[in-house]
């Protein structure tokens, strides 16, 4: 099963301008008549400035990962509720490409999803055979606003387990992406890694470039709470498929002693980290920014990231601080910086003698100082209330799976604190899930009140989303 996508923006029409009419003053003279040479000339300085944005691409690309534990009850288009938050989760952590499991996803609700968000997402997915929407399945999801005129190839390797994406980034480079959804049983565990590596994508077959998906197996002890060896043969089996696309565990690599789950067990508490990114290193290109955070849907399984960089493309910094809008009214911060402003007027008129220490530039550079001090003092105390709980579960979780070594006096002592530490693990991570569930909902209550409010107004929030008719209804 092989299929193609062209995404892209509308064009404008080409489609000859009319001449424009002769000039009813008579002082000067007129105006030749705009003829087809020079309307055949602006077009194509138009369709020049087009191909020159087509090409201004992006320095990296964020992939992710996530097993969404099935698409939830029937919503938009009888398509599965937590598919209409998908595109959410792509905008709000600027991803790329999303690599989803457990997706339960016909190729008609794809069609579906693909006609409602129109030019913000395109879905590709790989249905489970003997129950399309209700078992298993994979499917890739592309932010349309970051690969806009990304050309994408989806191949269906093993329905239901194994979709690949074949695509150009940058610009004329091929990536390949392979989306897998492991099997719970150990023996067909081993049997999908074997089959992928002998028949699919081992030997004479193009490099594989990204492998990422549910394995549902890990191949080191650490990577489980607590922490157990799982099956030999399916181990060894995956680690011979790793071998053989010549891919790696960039964020164990980078992490190599830090404790970090995927899913948690809700039943006994215990987590593993069974969601996972490898990649192929290749000349120019480089992965960073690892991460495994909370979706913010209904699922247990945290979404791991990362992002490949363009060594060749210029490089761009941080660019420099600015102060965020929505303080400018606020009041504890305004009265601040009038304040501030007095004292460098006070202390200007004060001025009688110009030395190299004291002198009109050196005080307005020191309010400057002072004044972004106290605006960046503001925007912590304003920080959310729910997001300074996030924050602090996060570091009290990674506080508890990776607490400094401490000698015991016995080995009951150290097992009763590595079951306290267990319990209190998925405590801590059973609260961050249950928040960012409730920080994603607000975020989209948000979202759904301005298409309310600013619809068919003359307002860059509607603007912005003229391209698609169907956004105001997705928010409702």
């Amino acid at each position: 099963m092989h299929a193609e996508c062209r995404g892209g923006a509308a064009r404008l029409s080409t489609s000859p301008r009319p001449e424009d009419p002769a000039p009813v003053c008579g002082s000067g003279p007129a105006l030749p008549p705009r003829g087809p040479q020079g309307g055949a000339r602006g077009l194509r300085n138009e369709e020049r400035g087009r191909e020159r944005m087509a090409r201004r691409g992006k320095t990296h690309l964020r992939l992710a990962s996530l097993n969404m534990r099935g698409a939830g009850g029937d919503g938009l288009g009888g398509v599965g509720e937590k598919w209409m938050r998908i595109n959410q989760i792509l905008r709000e952590n600027q991803i790329a490409v999303l690599a989803v499991q457990e997706a339960h996803l016909s190729n008609d609700r794809a069609a579906t999803l693909n006609t409602l968000f129109g030019e913000y997402m395109s879905v590709f997915p790989s249905a489970y055979p003997e129950n399309e929407t209700g078992a298993c399945g994979v499917a890739f999801a592309i932010n349309r606003r970051i690969l806009k005129n990304a050309n994408c190839q989806p191949t269906e390797i093993i329905p239901g387990r194994v979709l690949m994406l074949d695509l150009n980034w940058p610009e004329e480079q091929p990536l390949r992406i392979v989306n897998v959804y492991g099997p719970n049983v150990a023996r067909e565990n081993a049997a999908l890694w074997d089959t992928l590596r002998t028949d699919r994508l081992g030997a004479g077959n193009r490099q594989v470039d990204v492998l990422l998906g549910d394995f549902n197996i890990v191949d080191d002890p650490i990577d489980r709470l607590p922490a157990r060896q799982d099956s030999a043969c399916a181990v060894d089996a995956l680690r011979g498929l790793v071998d053989e696309l010549r891919v790696r565990d960039g964020w164990r690599e980078q992490n190599p002693n830090t404790k970090s789950f995927t899913y948690l067990h809700a039943a006994n508490g215990s987590q593993s980290r069974l969601d996972r990114i490898y990649t192929h290193m290749v000349p120019g290109r480089e992965v960073d920014d690892w991460d495994i955070k909370e979706p913010g849907l209904d699922s247990d399984h945290k979404m791991v990231t990362a992002s490949l960089y363009d060594n060749r493309a210029p490089f761009v910094g941080k660019g420099r601080w600015v102060m965020l809008k929505h303080l400018l009214t606020d009041d504890q911060l305004v009265g601040e910086m009038k304040r501030l402003a007095a004292a460098m007027a006070t202390e200007m008129e004060a001025l009688t003698v110009r030395t190299e220490e004291r002198n009109p530039q050196t005080i307005y550079a020191a309010f400057k100082s002072d004044l972004i001090r106290a605006v960046r003092t503001r925007a912590k105390e304003k920080i959310p209330r729910m997001q300074k709980q996030i924050e602090a579960l996060r570091a009290d979780l990674q506080a508890t799976l990776n607490p400094p070594a401490v000698a015991h006096a016995n080995a009951g002592g150290e097992a009763e604190a590595e079951s306290q530490r267990e319990h209190h693990a998925a405590v801590l991570q059973d609260r961050l899930l249950r928040l960012e569930r409730k920080c994603f909902e607000s975020a989209r209550r948000t979202v759904a009140v301005k298409q309310r409010l600013y619809q068919e107004t003359m307002t860059k929030q509607w603007t912005r989303s003229a391209g698609t008719t169907t956004m105001a209804v997705l928010c409702a």
